[in-house]
């Protein structure tokens, strides 16, 4: 009874890591980063959303901090072809002088993991840029379903 017991446990043990592995691995297809700019440390708050094919995982900021979120997802799988598509729409600059204010960043991810940027608040002398196109507004869209502002 007890080498069953101990067996058991160490399948289970091994199927969870196993799982834990496949899913630590994972790249996200998509990730929205918001900060709130030039605000005292009482007044932070910061969100990060990632989108994984089964999940999407949010991380809420505040001075010291964190509170994270997952929701579980079906059907994402489809995400990967959309941002290979807004990988090839244009990207619209427009200048943006505002220093030390709230800032949003969406990025999507490639086949080869290399950061596709779908859109950027931009600020300081940095331009804001827009990707121009129905790929790149369906992911902007999606993810604002998660994070829920954008700048």
């Amino acid at each position: 009874m007890t080498s069953f017991l101990g067996s058991s446990f160490f399948l289970m043990t091994a199927l969870s890591l196993v799982s834990f592995g496949q899913n630590g691995n994972q790249r996200p297809f998509l990730v929205k980063i918001n900060e709130p700019g030039y605000v005292l440390e009482d007044y932070y708050f910061g969100e990060t959303c990632k989108l994984y094919r089964d999940r999407v995982e949010i991380e809420y900021r505040m001075r010291v901090h964190t509170v994270k979120e997952v929701k579980r997802l079906s059907g994402a799988s489809g995400i990967g072809q959309l941002v290979q598509k807004a990988q090839q729409e244009k990207i619209l600059e427009t200048e943006n002088f505002l220093c030390d204010g709230p800032s949003t960043t969406l990025n999507g991810m490639d086949k080869s993991g290399q950061e596709v940027l779908l859109y950027s608040t931009g600020g300081c002398g940095a331009p804001k840029k827009v990707r121009e196109g129905g790929a790149a507004f369906a992911l902007s869209q999606l993810m604002s379903q998660y994070c829920l502002k954008t700048y």
